[in-house]
């Protein structure tokens, strides 16, 4: 009996080398094997059984098979086969059903069989499968997501109760997660999906490794004081989950190293009537061809994004060409001003949208955009605690860190991280009002380093007054669950520093409030 599992995942690798260096080979090589699964009896092509395999591990392609559907629709577009399209239907009505009420309990699974019907809709042409993406996305994180900025409480698995968000989420997950949602943003050209991927690689995908990118952990969360090797944790899985560590973690030490240069690879998008959309905002270069003709251009973005709103994109082309330029309206920003060649462009995008720019360039035109930063706090229902939030970076406690070595080699060594500075504060501010009162203020800003994200080099430090709740503490090396707002404090008030999320590996992140 085939295990088609496997296949899914180098399939991924040998795209992007046909990708990068258009080796001929590839196309031929996918057509073979894909006419190899066509002929698959049923009782061989991903079966429902088990027992027959004489381990668990081939029974991850029941419920991944929607894997396949991204590759065959890549093969399908350069080739033009119908018989591959009832292939990619065959595949589809093979994914395992609900495990419950619920899609998936176990993280990774989810993160990326949420997507499939969504997927699958390029060929259905049903709405109703976008919606059951949707759907079922929303009702995870409506329950296991209290937590901020995409990211759900499944520390391998959902579990009925753990929706703290001291709760961790699998390293994998960022990944997987991140690349269902380029899916379904080059499928769909929303921009809800871009907002997703930098909810998750700006605000939590950095903690998950050391700064030097040498080791990474297991599990993220976004109330997380301690990173101890001990293995004495409130998660589901036992063992050694958050220090950091060059060779534990099987499955993560591969897709970790996806997370940035898929990034990268997603940052401009191609669109249909011959332009381009900025669809992620990132220092970089991009080379295109654009208008009916395929003029080729080049595109150079200079910003300080996340940190900073402003975007400054120069073009350069050999003669002047007409198409469309998309700049995405991030959902969070409320007042996108955009000039052209110094005078503004005189729309108004809604948040969530796009801002089209139809009109002939030429080289060295000039496109400026300013995004204005503002505060505001997420309020978490099940608790009435905040989360602060500035843009598309949410805030946690800075808490000073204490780096313990505790195994590996000198070349590659493994880390506890542990807390040099209190954590257990709970926040003074009004939800409506954030900045009354000097509540909550930017109080500095560093030039952005090659490193950002760590605690010294945070390019943005705010100020809050806060109290320290003492009775907020440490359970088997875990933050306890987050006491009910509004919390009462007998402690002084103290002005403490928050930081981006994403800078700080040791986080509190969703406070209480105080009296």
């Amino acid at each position: 009996i085939c295990d088609l599992w496997p296949h899914m995942v180098m399939l991924d690798a040998i795209i992007r080398h046909h990708e990068a260096t258009g080796d001929r080979r590839v196309v031929p090589f996918m057509t073979r094997f894909f006419e190899f699964c066509r002929e698959l009896p049923e009782d061989q092509f991903i079966p429902a059984l088990r027992q027959n395999f004489g381990d668990w591990k081939p029974s991850i392609q029941q419920a991944r098979a929607g894997d396949m559907l991204p590759h065959i629709y890549w093969l399908y577009n350069r080739t033009g086969d119908e018989w591959l399209l009832p292939l990619a239907t065959r595949f589809f009505r093979r994914i395992s059903g609900p495990s419950s009420e619920w899609l998936d309990h176990h993280v990774v699974n989810f993160t990326q069989r949420f997507a499939y019907p969504g997927i699958y809709a390029a060929q259905s042409r049903s709405a109703r499968h976008l919606d059951l993406a949707e759907y079922w996305l929303g009702q995870h994180l409506g329950t296991w997501g209290q937590q901020p900025r995409g990211i759900f409480g499944a520390d391998e698995n959902i579990r009925s109760g753990c929706v703290d968000p001291r709760q961790g989420f699998e390293t994998c997950g960022f990944g997987e997660f991140a690349k269902s949602f380029y899916i379904l943003g080059g499928l769909t050209g929303k921009a809800v999906y871009a907002d997703r991927v930098e909810d998750l690689l700006f605000n939590h995908f950095p903690a998950s490794m050391t700064p030097d990118l040498k080791a990474l952990h297991y599990l993220t969360a976004s109330n997380q004081p301690q990173l101890d090797a001990s293995e004495n944790h409130e998660y589901q899985n036992k063992g050694r989950q958050v220090s950091y560590s060059p060779w534990d973690y099987r499955c993560c030490q591969h897709n970790v190293a996806m997370g940035w240069p898929w990034f990268v690879e997603h940052l401009w998008q191609a669109t249909a009537d011959h332009g381009l959309a900025c669809w992620l905002y990132a220092p970089a270069v991009i080379a295109a061809q654009v208008g009916p003709m395929k003029v080729p251009v080049e595109i150079d973005v200079e910003t300080e994004y996340p940190f900073d709103g402003r975007v400054r994109i120069a073009l350069n082309s050999a003669q002047p060409v007409a198409f469309p330029l998309y700049l995405r309206v991030p959902r969070w920003c409320s007042d996108f001003q955009t000039l052209v060649n110094g005078k503004p462009v005189d729309l108004t995008p809604a948040p969530g949208a796009y801002l089209r720019i139809e009109r002939t360039w030429n080289s060295g035109d000039i496109v400026e955009i300013e995004m204005p930063h503002e505060i505001s706090l997420t309020t978490w229902p099940r608790t009435g605690s905040v989360t602060v939030d500035r843009g598309p970076l949410s805030y946690s406690v800075r808490i000073e860190e204490q780096w313990r070595r505790c195994g590996g080699t000198d070349q590659w060594p493994e880390w506890e991280v542990l807390p040099a500075s209190p954590w257990n504060y709970g926040l003074i501010a009004d939800p409506d009002k954030p900045m009354h009162d000097n509540h909550i203020a930017v109080a500095r800003r560093r030039e952005v380093a090659d490193q950002p994200w760590t605690v010294e080099n945070a390019p943005i430090e705010l100020t809050a007054r806060a109290k320290k709740i003492p009775g907020w503490k440490l359970v088997n090396e875990t933050a306890d669950v987050l006491p009910k707002s509004p919390a009462t404090s007998a402690e002084p008030q103290e002005t403490i520093t928050l930081i981006p999320l994403g800078c700080a590996r040791l986080r509190i992140a969703c406070l209480p409030l105080v009296r």
